[in-house]
């Protein structure tokens, strides 16, 4: 059982975290059904996978100081709400060992796209691009 739960589990988030960032992409919003299905699967695989009762705990407490943190940054206006909610899964999903790595990544990152999206910005549309009314 724990090496098709380990299967599932390689298959489950990476599918979950794809079809959200699509979502995320083409309409600007992460679903609360998709979040709370990322829970959902890693309480019913986790412990199916041979993870600790005390190394689950660990990572509910550090996915739960990542959603704190991230809903003071949603507050001050750095981060939408979903952001907010899918980097607390996705620490709970990571665990603490690999939670601050990810958050590095993700703000290293993240900055680079808000930084290119900001010069896109900047530049004129043509005008033959503009909507015919």
């Amino acid at each position: 059982m724990t090496t098709f739960a380990t299967l599932a589990a390689v298959l489950v988030f990476p599918s979950l975290m794809i079809y959200v960032g699509l979502m995320d992409l083409t309409s600007m919003q992460i679903r609360n059904w998709l979040i709370c299905l990322l829970v959902a699967s890693y309480a019913v695989l986790a412990p199916l996978a041979g993870i600790g009762l005390q190394e689950m705990g660990l990572s509910v407490v550090v996915g739960a100081a990542v959603l704190v943190v991230a809903f003071v940054f949603f507050g001050f206006g750095w981060i939408g709400g979903g952001d907010a909610k899918l980097a607390s899964v996705t620490a709970l999903w990571l665990g603490a060992d690999h939670t601050l790595v990810y958050l590095l990544y993700a703000a290293v990152l993240g900055g680079g796209l808000t930084i290119g999206l900001l010069m896109f910005r900047t530049v004129m549309i043509p005008l033959s691009w503009h909507r015919q009314k």
